[in-house]
């Protein structure tokens, strides 16, 4: 992977910027689901349960009649992620926003940290802003990774030709550490993420 310096966004400028009479339609998806637990400890904690309840959280937290979250699965289903582009474009987001935890061969590896595409150029920019106000804000929460990621080989839900949107990934903390992994499987501690 290679990395980014994440911009430092005036939220009162980008919200202030942004017409009110438009609504902002955002697809969260819950990573994994279904037969695909994700990222798994021997305690019984699964990367599909974790992720599906912080973006459970996300739409009932918004309070926001201007924002409408739109899920990409609300109970343990899978989705491949081809099923996941195609369902996000069929409500023709303003940003698409995949939730994520993380798991590393060590224990050593921690932190939050944000993914941006590496082929979807024609919203690059839009991408690195969603991206830096994603990092911006997990800052306040929990430990952040202070540059934005890229993987070489690149993201289907973040690179897949067809997408017409912003788009990033946030790992929400690395379940194989013992301190992301009690700060993550904390109900309180999602709804911080979520908010």
């Amino acid at each position: 992977a290679f990395t980014l310096k994440p911009s430092r966004i005036n939220e009162n400028s980008v919200i202030n910027g942004a017409k009110e009479e438009k609504t902002w339609t955002f697809v969260i998806d819950a990573a994994h689901g279904g037969t695909d637990d994700g990222v798994s400890t021997s305690e019984g904690l699964k990367e599909k349960e974790l992720s599906l309840a912080i973006a459970l959280k996300i739409k009932e937290l918004n309070k926001n009649p201007a924002f409408n979250i739109i899920l990409t699965r609300e109970s343990d289903i899978f989705m491949n992620v081809k099923e996941k582009v195609d369902f996000t474009m069929q409500h023709k987001p303003d940003g698409f926003v995949s939730i994520h935890i993380n798991g590393a061969p060590t224990n050593q590896t921690n932190g939050i940290e944000v993914y941006l595409g590496t082929r979807n150029t024609s919203f690059q920019k839009e991408s690195m802003l969603l991206g830096s106000m994603i990092n911006q804000e997990m800052t306040k929460v929990y430990q952040t990774l202070d540059t934005l990621k890229k993987r070489s080989t690149g993201i289907w839900v973040l690179d897949a030709p067809q997408i017409n949107y912003p788009a990033a990934i946030v790992e929400c903390g690395y379940l194989t550490n013992p301190k992301d992994r009690a700060f993550i499987s904390d109900p309180k501690n999602q709804e911080k993420i979520a908010k």
